[in-house]
Parts: structure tokens; sequence; C-alpha cells
């Protein structure tokens, strides 16, 4: 941070890994980075988290630039915090389009690990947008169906959380 208070980092998309490109490709991207050694594996996690809560959240534009990773004096990448992190699936109503709803998903053998956190934290984002009082009512009643869908996510047979695809 120095003299001039900035630190640099570098995206997902800057460095190149081909895996980026596709369904959870952050999440494997961060799993190829912390295998090589150079991405701590708690960060590793931490990504997996992120791409789980955004699928949860309707986060529709999940690109490789929306992640960024700190420089280490090691030459090791830390995870920098997270950003961009919003319903884009509601935002493709905005025009004034056919309402869009917003489907559960099915948690992804990759992110199977930090999928009922990411649910639980999931829940907290979509009441507080139900109660958000600036928010439009189309909009509040848009979020309170995300909820419920997500609550009436299947169970899996142990009761120990949503049916994991693999």
């Amino acid at each position: 941070m120095g003299a001039d208070g900035r630190r640099s980092v570098t995206s997902l998309a800057a460095l190149g890994l081909p895996q980026t490109a596709r369904a959870h490709g952050r999440a494997a991207a961060a799993a190829q980075l912390a295998g090589a050694g150079v991405l701590p594996r708690n960060d590793a996690r931490q990504i997996r988290l992120v791409e789980a809560f955004s699928e949860l959240i309707g986060n529709t534009d999940r690109g490789p630039e929306d992640l960024t990773l700190f420089h280490r004096p090691d030459g090791r990448f830390a995870l920098a915090p997270a950003h961009g992190l919003s319903p884009t699936l509601l935002a493709n109503d905005a025009a004034g389009d056919a309402e869009v709803r917003f489907v559960a998903p099915v948690p992804a053998a990759l992110t199977a690990d930090v999928w009922q956190q990411a649910v639980r934290l999931a829940e907290g984002y979509w009441e507080r947008l139900t109660a958000e009082p600036q928010f439009s009512t189309g909009l509040r009643a848009q979020c309170s169906a995300a909820l419920a869908a997500l609550r009436a996510m299947p169970q899996a047979p142990d009761g120990r959380g949503p049916v994991t695809r693999l």
C-alpha cells in the first residue's frame, strides 16, 4: 500500500485460465490456483462460496473479471474483497419486459462443500431485499418470490440440505 495507498490486483480473467469461461469456472480456476500452491486453500473456498452465493441470488453476470486477487510479496495471490454481487437476473426486467423469475439452482459438486452456508447467506440477502422500503412493490414481490423459491428447494434424503448435482 505504501505512500500511494494502493495495492495491485489481478482478475481471474487476466490470468487467462481456460475454465473460467464455463459454468462455475471461477470456482474451478480457484481450485487450479490452490492446487498449484499460488492461492491459499481458504481463499479458494471463499471463491467457491462467492460462486454459490452469486448463483443463489440470481447474479447471472459472473465473469472471471469480477473476481480479483491481491499480489502478495511471496509471489502468491490472496483473494481481494468481492464486488458486483447483485441479482442481475432481475435487471433483465427493468425495461418492462415480461417478468423475470428466479429459479432456485441445484448445487454443483464443485460448490457442494459451501452450499449450505451460501443458502443461509442468500436467504438473508433476499429477506433484506424483500423488506427494503426504497424498492418498488414489484421488485420487493420478485425478491419475496425468489426467497420462497430458495426455501422450497428439494432437500436431500438425509435432511441435511438441498439435493446435490454431481
